[in-house]
């Protein structure tokens, strides 16, 4: 019975999550941040969400742009970021 609970807490917490990342986005859409979902992206665009610290929504929206792996994403936002901003 305490495991049922546990496992509709998780199932819960995924849930608003998952709204939470889908509201974050319409939100930056609605803001131009995101070009609609039938445009493609440009870098520009990715540059301006890293300097506005939405670091996961560039490395979503790379991946879906450039159809590529979360790791190849990842590393190419991260050098995006590094150019801007060189240590």
């Amino acid at each position: 019975m305490r495991m049922t609970y546990i496992v509709g807490i998780i199932i819960f917490i995924l849930f608003m999550l998952a709204a939470n990342s889908k509201r974050e986005e319409d939100n930056l859409r609605n803001e131009g941040l995101i070009p609609p979902a039938d445009q493609p992206c440009t870098d520009e665009q990715i540059e301006t969400l890293l300097q506005r610290g939405h670091k996961i929504q560039a490395i979503k929206l790379y991946r879906q742009t450039h159809n590529v792996g979360l790791k190849e994403a990842k590393e190419a936002v991260e050098k995006f970021d590094g150019q801007r901003n060189p240590k």
